[in-house]
């Protein structure tokens, strides 16, 4: 998978934050001879707390669509992701 997204973040109070994301992710698929790829509409949003120069975050990231279905198809592709991160800023050293 390879997700391009862009996105906002809004101060919630006292070191607390939320932020949503949208964009593009490139799902490519490859099993012996045979690959496909596919380009979904992606969108996230969460919520974290920074303190210093330590920042937490937690979100639901959905890449894809709930149901795929074309045509009567039964082939689904539905991902979804709880993603957290821990950063730490080096910039500002």
């Amino acid at each position: 998978m390879i997700p391009i997204l862009v996105g906002g973040s809004f101060k919630i109070g006292g070191g607390a934050f939320g932020y949503g994301e949208v964009g593009l992710t490139n799902v490519r698929v490859s099993f012996d001879s045979a690959s496909a790829s596919e380009t979904y509409l992606d969108a996230g949003a969460g919520g974290g707390f920074r303190a210093g120069k330590i920042l937490g975050r937690v979100g639901l990231w959905m890449p894809g669509r709930p149901s795929n279905n074309s045509g009567g198809s039964t082939n689904t592709t539905t991902l979804y992701g709880v993603l957290g991160s821990v950063d730490f800023d080096f910039a500002t050293l």
